[in-house]
């Protein structure tokens, strides 16, 4: 929330498994609690332009809200939304969007509204500074030894002591927050290590709600549409399966996500009416 002091939009760079989900969903919540302002969410789609973005992030926090047909309509409604509320626009996964009109769009939004933010997460760099676009870059490169060994401390805390030694891994598994997590429940970190098989069918069914959606999901709101489900919540984040964010959101990795859709049990169309009726 610091960095929205001097700049309207944030842009975080880095592998996947980094975090960067995380750090835009806290970044986001934490400046729409500064100026009680409003979060909207959308992780991209492979392909997608920058209108089918604006126009998701219209629909997905506005569902009866009339969808903009253009870019242009969609910039304008996303401006005419920001003159009513305080908003922060979160774009995950912005290395899927094919459009070179999304940096002018980017330098559009962030010129076009004092009480506009805007926060990407990406895979690969957005040239910020290029497009002349009042913006901040992270980057977030591997863990250090000492970061890595204080999130294999707090998973001790939370989960007990890990069957694996922390200084038997190499730094490919010690720099990222989703291979470290993996290993210390004795699992691989990469696709082929996601195991799905030890899953009771009651949080089969759960990880395949929560993938339904297309990106992390309100706890709270969740457990009030499918109360008697989430029971089964804990023994998903003991295996690592899903994680909580400082908001209370639960949030998905790519590769758990994608481990799941190809499973005997992938999100359904019950999966898909629940979200509906979360929105």
């Amino acid at each position: 929330a610091h960095t929205f002091s001097r700049h309207r939009v944030l842009a975080i760079c880095g592998v996947a498994g980094i975090g960067k989900t995380s750090l835009l969903l806290t970044a986001a919540h934490e400046q729409a609690r500064r100026t009680a302002g409003t979060v909207a969410y959308y992780v991209c789609a492979e392909g997608d332009g920058t209108g089918d973005v604006l126009t998701s992030l219209l629909a997905g926090t506005r569902p009866a809200a009339s969808r903009a047909t253009s870019l242009r309509g969609a910039l304008d409604e996303i401006l005419a939304w920001a003159r009513r509320t305080p908003l922060v626009l979160c774009i995950d996964d912005a290395h899927r969007i094919s459009d070179p009109l999304l940096l002018d769009v980017l330098a559009h939004l962030g010129a076009a509204s004092p009480s506009l933010w805007l926060v990407l997460a990406s895979r690969r760099q957005i040239p910020l500074p290029e497009a002349d676009i009042d913006g901040a870059i992270l980057r977030l490169g591997p863990l250090s030894i000492e970061s890595a060994r204080t999130v294999w401390a707090d998973l001790e805390d939370r989960f007990g002591p890990s069957i694996v030694r922390f200084d038997t891994l190499d730094a490919a598994r010690r720099g990222s927050p989703f291979a470290l997590r993996r290993a210390f429940a004795g699992l691989p970190g990469n696709e082929e290590g996601v195991d799905l098989t030890g899953l009771t069918p009651p949080q089969a069914a759960l990880l395949a709600q929560i993938c339904a959606f297309d990106g992390p999901v309100d706890m709270d709101r969740l457990a009030a549409v499918i109360p008697d489900r989430m029971a089964a919540l804990p023994e998903l984040l003991q295996s690592l399966l899903v994680d909580v964010t400082q908001a209370r959101s639960i949030t998905v990795h790519d590769l758990v996500r994608a481990t799941v859709a190809r499973s005997p049990r992938p999100p359904a169309a019950e999966d898909n009416l629940v979200c509906l009726a979360f929105y």
